[in-house]
């Protein structure tokens, strides 16, 4: 094949050019050679000398298309409406199918002629000279194609096609699925016409919604009714749920099957606006039966169809959390009017948060909104007060459980304690006035690690890191500070061990020098209580040691915070006095 311009005879090219295409558009077998020698014509045509035949190739091609086109809607319009779709539907096929083979063909001439007419075209429309009468910015083969067919097939053929295109939706909703493949090709075309055009400036889903799912939706709406008003019948919600829910699924699956997918989220709309959003009232209140029951099969069933609409699981939301409030206030707190024992307000809180938390995850799906609706039902159980006047008591029992947690008891085994350390803080997460556990907490801390009745420090710091993660530095700055002091205080009593040894015989004792500011102590009350003399020197001398070590800091003695213990010796067991 020679690329050289060369004079060309126009018809016997075009001959042997027009019986290949209408080969390939009836999808006849063409041979290798033949089709290989059908791209050096069209190239030759448009290269031709002493002037380039593409103008001619394609107003050939448009005729031809144009011929073969009007044909088929010829024999289409012979045939009786039932053989319609399928009819159409392999005309379509062919159709379609040859038309991109012819468009690979035609390439030569797509972008050599077509599309540099396009790019020229725009410029020339601005030019004092051009004659706007003229110009016309012609189609690609493959557009061309298409915009054929959508005049000749499918706006001429509208008044017999799309009736014929509605009854087989309606035929495949009832059962009958003959027609559901020719019926997806034929939705296809109605797209694919306009989607080939990009330079028309068309909504390339303008038709398909125009002429047919409009004219569809608008059925579907009567059908939808008509079920409803069907189920309604029954009287039973329970039924009535089940029944949407199977005909919800079966529609959208319908539509995404047999449309095109921008109509799945429109049928479903609609479908949910008159079998779900017209009867809401029936259905809420069937869910707040349910509710009520926590029948979490029927939740389950409801909830999918009520999430989908405007405000539908408003109300189950709002059923949900007045349910919780209510069993928690009578679970949690006595009918005495009595604060809870600790472990017990702890522990029925949790079984309160589990039971509903289940149920949420069961029939709601973990839906956010419905566990922001818990977390609220719950912190009012916890912040509940037992007099309008009266301060939330449960700050202070959790901390008194937290308390008894942290405790020398020897009867909790660590894996135990850290798992209740754990609920205790997830209660704590509920709590309005963390402020007022805070100083309960602190207050108790200070005891337990001032008589050194703490489990263990590692059980104490891993509590206080659970209360960091919940409220950041600021909040447990002082309970470091604490454990400072008994850290630093520990160090201190060495060195005044190593610095001035006690004497033979002579008292012995540990000193915690605790700050001011970080300890929430009373005040040291006026005590009558004198240390016994050779107690006294040494609590001078360790004065003096301190005074070294940190000069200008002042000492204050509370006794009334002290443990003594004496061993008696003179009777015939011995025996340890502790106060």
């Amino acid at each position: 094949m020679s690329l050289r311009p060369t004079q060309v005879n126009f018809d016997e090219t075009w001959a042997g050019l027009s019986k290949t295409v209408q080969a390939v558009l009836t999808l006849r077998p063409v041979a290798r050679a033949e089709w290989n020698g059908r791209f050096s014509d069209v190239y030759s045509l448009c290269v031709a000398q002493p002037e380039p035949l593409a103008d001619r190739l394609y107003r050939e091609l448009k005729e031809l298309l144009q011929k073969h086109v009007s044909a088929l809607r010829r024999k289409l319009a012979k045939l009786p409406d039932r053989e319609l779709l399928q009819q159409y539907h392999q005309a379509w096929e062919f159709y379609n199918t040859g038309v991109s083979y012819l468009n690979q063909l035609f390439r030569y001439l797509n972008q050599q002629h077509i599309q540099k007419r396009r790019a020229v075209e725009p410029d020339l429309m601005y030019s004092s000279d051009a004659d706007l009468t003229q110009l016309e910015c012609p189609l690609e083969v493959g557009e061309l194609a298409m915009e054929l067919w959508r005049r000749e097939m499918i706006i001429s053929t509208e008044s017999r096609l799309i009736p014929q295109l509605l009854a087989a939706y309606a035929a495949d909703r009832d059962g009958d699925s003959r027609n559901s493949d020719a019926l997806a090709a034929a939705v296809r075309s109605l797209v694919a016409v306009e989607q080939f055009a990009p330079a028309s400036n068309r909504d390339s889903l303008h038709l398909y919604r125009t002429i047919f799912e409009k004219r569809l939706l608008e059925a579907s709406a009567q059908v939808y009714r008509q079920r409803a008003a069907k189920l309604l019948q029954h009287g039973d919600a329970a039924h009535y749920v089940k029944a949407v829910s199977a005909f919800l699924r079966e529609e959208t699956e319908r539509a995404r099957r047999l449309l095109h997918q921008t109509s799945v989220s429109r049928f479903r709309q609609r479908c949910e606006q008159h079998l779900v959003s017209d009867h809401l009232q029936f259905l809420q209140e069937e869910c707040q039966r349910a509710t009520r029951a926590e029948d979490r099969v029927a939740l389950g069933s409801a909830y999918p169809l009520l999430r989908g609409v405007p405000a539908g699981a408003v109300v189950m939301r709002e059923e949900l959390e007045k349910l919780v409030k209510e069993r928690g206030l009578n679970e949690v707190w006595p009918a005495s009017g009595q604060a809870p024992a600790p472990a017990d307000f702890v522990s029925n809180v949790l079984n309160i948060l589990e039971r509903y938390h289940d149920l949420v995850i069961d029939a709601f799906l973990g839906d956010s909104s419905f566990t922001a609706a818990l977390d609220r039902a719950v912190s009012r159980v916890v912040n509940h007060r037992l007099q309008p006047n009266t301060p939330c008591p449960a700050p202070e029992i959790l901390a008194r459980h937290c308390d008894t947690l942290l405790r020398r008891t020897g009867n909790t085994v660590d894996t135990e304690l850290d798992e209740q350390l754990a609920r205790a803080v997830a209660v704590f997460k509920y709590l309005d006035d963390k402020d007022v556990f805070q100083k309960f907490y602190a207050r108790m801390l200070a005891k337990r690690l001032i008589f050194q009745h703490s489990l263990s420090m590692e059980a104490e710091e891993a509590m206080i890191g659970r209360l960091k993660q919940c409220c950041g530095c600021e909040f447990t700055s002082k309970f470091h500070r604490m454990f400072l002091d008994v850290s630093v205080s520990s160090d201190l009593n060495r060195k005044f061990e190593d610095a001035i040894p006690p004497a033979p015989g002579s008292a012995s004792f540990s000193v915690q020098v605790l700050q001011a500011g970080a300890w929430p102590l009373n005040p040291a009350p006026i005590s009558p209580f004198a240390p016994p003399e050779d107690l006294q020197k040494r609590l001078q001398s360790f004065e003096s040691f301190y005074r070294h070590l940190f000069n200008g800091r002042k000492l204050t003695w509370l006794y009334h915070l002290c443990q003594g213990e004496v061993r008696l010796g003179y009777l015939k067991k011995p025996y340890v006095v502790s106060q």
